[in-house]
């Protein structure tokens, strides 16, 4: 037997032991243990949103973050909540929780005697869960999961009723809940200073920010840009004040971002946490990435750039048919693209506002600020 596969038959011996000691340790009333595993160096997303509102608001609750990642520790511990980061603790933290918070599947406690709420990392377009069948052998990085893995989930969290019916079809549960994401109350809340924000990444001075937050790509493709694009995008946002603001996903590794135009900026190891650039973001650049669905709540402008758009659906399954869901216009060329941003009146058109409501409705039930609030009232259901 080689390495590989006495370290995944170690892996499933631990979890089946895991899962069979739930069924005799009593759980806590109130204890709701929260795990972090999509993005694993950042404290961020729907786990951040939740365990803040309710240790704000819900003192009959004892919310706990468990995480041994010194970058998580270290963000996390600005804020007033309680964080475990002992191996061992952790462990029993699981075990006695009434309830675990999860962004993803977790094999360990797909099984056993756990109480999951599914918040999930976002309400996007791919496949996931059991609908999601890789067609890249070499990816490494995702397993196709099942709906077995996701049998403990007693609350799936979700945006709309398309959102739902998506996540239904890939969890194979019927215990989904019309919410919104928790991560999206950020943009309702008012305690934002947006002028603070700009001024911590020192973007006050320009009259437009302009994000791009491409998801990641780990199969053989093109830079979105050339030198050349780069150096025009330059010339069209020094004419205009704007800046150009990358915000890589945490997992690419093949954009390349020049570092020596004034109004191009790469703040993808600078930003913590993504809703704050969000915030002050005026149009967002994207792709096929469910940032833009988070975004859509706050109605504000955006353009998708799907430079590889044939080439990244051999790789990865859709569940939606993107060329008739999105807002107009969709941009497939950089010349086209540079085209757009130097010339903004498409934002006025009657195409772009109709596809942009229409898109909105879509994934978006509720535009309120509230969805902590409704996750919770979710949770108490079950107690």
């Amino acid at each position: 037997m080689n390495n590989k596969k006495t370290i995944e038959l170690k892996i499933k011996l631990f979890n089946f032991l895991i899962q069979l000691i739930s069924w005799l340790v009593p759980k806590k009333k109130g204890l709701i243990v929260f795990k972090q595993f999509h993005n694993p160096n950042q404290f961020t997303g729907n786990i951040k949103a939740l365990i803040l509102y309710i240790t704000d608001n819900h003192p009959e609750y004892e919310a706990v973050l468990v995480s041994q990642n010194k970058a998580i520790i270290k963000e996390a511990s600005k804020y007033d909540i309680k964080i475990e980061s002992n191996h061992n603790s952790i462990l029993k933290l699981l075990l006695r929780a009434q309830f675990i918070v999860l962004d993803v599947a977790n094999p360990m406690l797909s099984s056993g005697r756990f109480n999951i709420i599914q918040v999930w990392h976002g309400s996007g377009f791919k496949n996931i869960g059991a609908l999601h069948k890789s067609t890249n052998p070499n990816r490494g990085r995702f397993t196709n999961h099942t709906k077995k893995d996701h049998q403990n989930d007693r609350v799936v969290v979700t945006t709309s009723k398309a959102d739902a019916k998506k996540k239904k079809l890939s969890f194979g549960t019927n215990n989904n809940a019309i919410t919104g994401l928790p991560r999206n109350d950020i943009f309702f809340s008012p305690k934002n200073s947006n002028n603070k924000i700009k001024k911590v990444y020192s973007l006050q001075f320009y009259d437009k920010i302009i994000s791009y937050t491409p998801t990641f790509r780990d199969y053989e493709t093109f830079p979105p840009f050339t030198e050349k694009n780069w150096q025009e995008l330059n010339e069209i946002l020094k004419v205009q004040n704007y800046v150009f603001v990358v915000k890589k996903h945490p997992w690419d590794s093949l954009i390349s971002v020049p570092s020596n135009y004034s109004n191009i900026i790469d703040l993808s190891n600078t930003i913590k946490d993504v809703q704050e650039l969000l915030l002050i973001t005026d149009i967002l650049i994207s792709d096929y990435s469910s940032i833009v669905t988070d975004f859509a709540i706050t109605g504000k402008p955006m353009l998708f750039y799907m430079y590889d758009f044939e080439l990244y659906k051999k790789d990865r399954s859709i569940y939606y048919d993107l060329p008739t869901i999105l807002p107009k216009p969709i941009v497939y060329d950089s010349k086209d693209f540079l085209s757009k941003i130097k010339n903004l009146s498409w934002l006025n058109s009657n195409e772009y506002l109709d596809s942009y409501a229409k898109f909105q409705e879509m994934f978006h039930r509720y535009k309120d600020g509230n969805s902590c609030m409704r996750v919770v009232e979710e949770i108490k259901k079950l107690n």
